[in-house]
């Protein structure tokens, strides 16, 4: 019987080994959204497709549908991510989203133009911090920034919080309200505003200090950790 093969391109957000030799990837796709294609015998070294497709990797890709699994036929190469341990990190963050939170087989252009537009190959840290923050506006997450996300005042330039529970910064006065919730510097607030406002922003050119880059990485793991336990 013969089977239709599908073509398109993707950016993959994750791997897992089956079998002997077998790889489950997860694929963010131009035309099916997010779906799972199995490499048959793909961690063989002498795997014709072993080179051209893997974490973080912008490929071209061929499949059929299996009665299990979508199965890989061919993959191209387009570009590799940079992967340096400290943008890897940040990478890592985006991705576990990926997986969580955005639905399977389901076409988005926004996702797909995020990825394409970030500059994933070449962006500092921040930029990959900025693919998290941008993923969580595209599906509905976007953080209260501007008035308490408690009380709904408006936010001073004082002493102030993110929290995860109520979706974004809160004044001291509501910290007592939240445990859970960790201090973020004014600096890092506007980091965040132009990740979000400013979709188009260059953010290779955004310069933040350790301080400011430490605290950004804090508070996107600890957001990270709150949507990825609560979404049902």
């Amino acid at each position: 019987m013969a089977h239709t093969h599908y073509r398109t391109k993707g950016v993959v957000l994750g791997g897992e080994n089956r079998g002997e030799a077998d790889q489950l990837f997860t694929v963010f796709t131009e035309d099916f959204g997010k779906i799972e294609v199995l490499g048959r015998a793909i961690r063989k070294m002498k795997s014709k497709l072993r080179a051209s497709i893997d974490l973080f990797y912008y490929s071209e890709i061929e499949f059929i549908c299996g009665k299990s699994y979508k199965i890989l036929t061919d993959a191209i190469l387009i570009e590799k991510f940079s992967t340096s341990p400290e943008t890897f990190e940040a990478l890592s963050q985006f991705t576990r989203a990926a997986l969580v939170l955005i639905p399977k087989e389901h076409k988005d252009d926004k996702i797909w133009q995020l990825l394409l537009q970030s500059g994933l190959t070449r962006g500092p840290t921040s930029g990959y911090l900025s693919l998290f923050w941008r993923l969580c506006d595209i599906l509905g997450y976007k953080p209260e920034l501007y008035n308490c996300a408690c009380c709904h005042a408006k936010l001073l330039p004082e002493k102030l919080f993110f929290s995860p529970e109520h979706g974004g910064v809160i004044c001291k006065q509501c910290k007592i309200q939240d445990e859970y919730c960790q201090e973020i510097l004014i600096d890092t607030i506007k980091v965040l505003r132009l990740f979000l406002e400013e979709p188009f922003v260059d953010v290779g050119k955004i310069k933040t200090s350790p301080a400011v880059l430490n605290n950004l990485r804090q508070i996107s793991k600890l957001y990270l950790q709150h949507l990825t336990e609560n979404h049902a």
